[in-house]
């Protein structure tokens, strides 16, 4: 039996569960993409609760009892714990849609994704220190120069100054990382080859652009960003702002955030709870989300005279 961060002695017995399977005969009598965002919503929905499940997961130790994390198994349960928070951001982005901020949120949606399948499947002892030390480059900048600033003044320490570097000691510590270590101005990514490399690493690098680039480009707010969602094209040719949110659900990028959410799940159940009949109950729940989303997917390419990718 598995336990949950937070719900303890409860288990998964005590969660009210009710699945579904996509209608696929409603599908095809579907007149417009409504139809297939409402579907997809409702599989993203339904997804939620396995999610914030697996991000309680107590692991298990030696002896059958739950226990604490080491560092590197925090790394990964910190990402679970992101990922499950960045669900319930994506849902509260359908209701009323609002798709131009879920983008923003399944931007980080899908890197967290990525970094957790990454560190679960290629994770050295060596990757663990390397993306900690990366993450801790912003405090050794801010150490450094509070320090510079120390020194020009001839050592006189600022109340706030002393609050500032205890709270950068504090999290060097919690990191079992000397600030010695950590190169505050290294362009070097904490994995080869970057984003990119992580995606080919897990062998999805074909996704890299429709999943990851799009997305990227939406979250700085590039031209192409502002036209699409901000501004109104005029018929001259020029611009007027537009502060509305009139887009409505779309189907790709909710079935996008299936994928990449289950996906993840699954690779981090694997890895943070023994074999067991919860945990084989937790990946039936996501595995059957995912297969509705295939059938939304492929039944959507229909709709839309486009070639069937699935096979199905």
């Amino acid at each position: 039996m598995l336990t949950f961060v937070g719900m303890e002695p409860r288990g998964l017995e005590s969660c009210d569960y009710s699945g579904r399977l996509v209608d696929e005969q409603t599908l095809l009598r579907a007149t417009d993409e409504r139809a297939f965002a409402n579907e997809a919503l409702a599989v993203l929905r339904e997804l939620e609760q396995s999610v914030a499940l697996v991000a309680r997961v107590r692991w298990i130790g030696d002896d059958g009892a739950p226990r604490t994390l080491t560092r590197n198994e925090a790394v990964l349960a910190g990402q679970m714990v992101r990922l499950a928070k960045l669900h319930g951001g994506l849902l509260r982005f359908c209701d009323p849609p609002g798709m131009e901020l879920f983008a923003f949120v399944l931007r980080g949606a899908i890197e967290t994704a990525i970094n957790l399948r990454y560190l679960i499947t290629h994770g050295s002892d060596a990757t663990y220190e390397a993306f900690v030390r990366h993450s801790l480059k912003l405090e050794k900048q801010l150490r450094d120069r509070v320090v510079a600033a120390i020194e020009e003044r001839g050592g006189v320490v600022m109340p706030m100054e002393h609050g500032m570097l205890e709270g950068i000691e504090a999290a060097f510590r919690t990191a079992e990382v000397e600030p010695e270590d950590v190169d505050p101005v290294s362009r070097a990514p904490w994995s080869k080859g970057g984003a990119f490399g992580r995606f080919k690493a897990l062998g999805v690098e074909d996704l890299y652009g429709p999943y990851f680039g799009v997305q990227s480009s939406y979250v700085h707010g590039a031209w192409q960003e502002l036209v699409q969602h901000h501004l109104e094209v005029q018929p001259d040719g020029r611009f007027l702002p537009r502060a509305t949110f009139d887009e409505g659900l779309a189907v790709a990028p909710l079935l996008i955030a299936v994928d990449v959410l289950g996906g993840a799940t699954v690779d981090y159940l694997r890895a943070a709870a023994p074999p067991t009949r919860d945990r084989d109950v937790l990946e039936g729940r996501i595995d059957v989300c995912g297969e509705n989303a295939s059938a939304i997917r492929a039944a959507y390419r229909r709709f839309r005279g486009m070639p069937d990718l699935t096979g199905a």
